[in-house]
């Protein structure tokens, strides 16, 4: 598995403070020391469904607390696992691709689960 390294800024960044904002379902936006993280985004809107598998749905009970046009500047995209319920398609096509290794281009890795013998995907996709 390759290493993550990201470059230090000019100034040293504020390590005594950050935010987590909750969007909805598992997605999260993590602001600190200087970076913007979206933790499994899913954007889809109440009563909307997504395939999790094996012929299962879920679906929303709430909007999203924000609209995926609404999302300031990230630096990272993390999904913890390829469901619908933790990357949906609103997410895959509305967001920015242009900055590196996206899902469905090749770029992910893929790794050993500590749980089972199931290939996981561990996606980072680095936005400009």
């Amino acid at each position: 598995m390759s290493e993550l390294v990201l470059s230090s800024g000019a100034t040293p960044a504020d390590l005594g403070s950050g935010s987590i904002f909750f969007i909805g379902n598992a997605t999260v936006l993590i602001r600190y020391a200087g970076f913007t993280i979206l933790a499994d985004p899913t954007f889809i809107h109440m009563h909307e469904q997504v395939s999790i598998g094996y012929g299962m749905h879920s679906t929303r009970l709430t909007n999203p607390a924000m609209e995926i046009h609404d999302l300031p500047k990230l630096d990272l995209v993390l999904l913890s696992h390829l469901h619908g319920d933790h990357f949906d398609h609103v997410a895959e096509r509305e967001l920015d691709k242009t900055g590196g290794n996206a899902p469905g281009e090749g770029g992910a890795e893929t790794g050993r689960s500590c749980a089972d013998d199931n290939d996981v995907k561990v996606v980072a996709c680095p936005f400009p």
